[in-house]
């Protein structure tokens, strides 16, 4: 689908799947681009298998590029500020995910 960007957040926490087996939690995600509800563009620091299913519906991408998209896109974050919302505004990138 085509979705617009509604946050950009420099570093986060991520959980999911509360009470399943593919329960996760993880600290300090870097680069994350939030699209749609709870889907995002982020880096992934715990596996390297990019390219194949890996994740609960977000797009997984190495440290290096997360952070180069996050600085490449607009709206540019703050150095002083860890996210920025863009949510019911014009701001945010465009997002286009397909298979």
């Amino acid at each position: 689908g085509l979705f617009r960007a509604w946050a950009k957040v420099r570093y986060g926490t991520m959980y999911g799947a509360e009470g399943q087996a593919d329960y996760y939690y993880l600290e300090d995600v870097p680069w994350t681009i939030y699209f749609h509800d709870d889907f995002a563009i982020h880096a992934a620091y715990w596996h390297d298998r990019f390219g194949y299913p890996h994740s609960h519906g977000c797009v997984n991408v190495p440290p290096l590029a997360a952070r180069w998209i996050f600085e490449w896109t607009d709206p540019v974050l703050p150095d002083d500020q860890n996210a920025l919302y863009t949510k019911g505004d014009s701001a945010g990138i465009w997002v286009w995910v397909h298979e």
